[in-house]
């Protein structure tokens, strides 16, 4: 089953598909993860995803959410790194377009109030948290696919 790592740059994971929005040395697909057309998986075609230090880089994270979910397998993983909002790095690279806390995910996660009231609005999709941690300012989340 495939394994997406999405914004890989220059960190090519071996047995992977390495994503990025640029032909960069191991990229196996150029994608915008912005534009508003289905990503070129299958509907429950991937079995994890791997997306470290590109949540805070898009536009439309509704979008993302919901397009990580059409593809993931039934339980499929989806890990997220981001800098926390308190951390520095949060603010010094002037292409990130959003800040995150540890409830940025929240929308997402049954079991909460942004969940129970706002979810319609953001995909109607539901990921069930696995793992949440903070370490040295970023946000390290791990989401299984319901």
């Amino acid at each position: 089953m495939t394994r997406l790592c999405l914004g890989a740059g220059s960190v090519i994971r071996r047995n992977w598909v390495n994503v990025d929005q640029v032909k960069l040395p191991g990229i196996d697909v150029v994608l915008n993860l912005d534009a508003p057309v289905p990503w070129p998986w299958s509907d429950n075609s991937v079995a994890e995803i791997e997306a470290k230090d590109i949540f805070e880089h898009v536009h439309e994270p509704v979008w993302f959410m919901t397009e990580c979910h059409r593809v993931l397998c039934p339980s499929g993983r989806l890990h997220i790194r981001t800098p926390h909002m308190s951390s520095p790095d949060s603010w010094t690279d002037p292409t990130h377009v959003r800040h995150c806390t540890e409830h940025s995910f929240d929308f997402w996660i049954p079991g909460n109030v942004h969940h129970d009231t706002n979810n319609a609005a953001y995909g109607r999709v539901s990921y069930a948290l696995v793992h949440l941690a903070l370490d040295n300012g970023t946000i390290d989340i791990t989401l299984r696919k319901i």
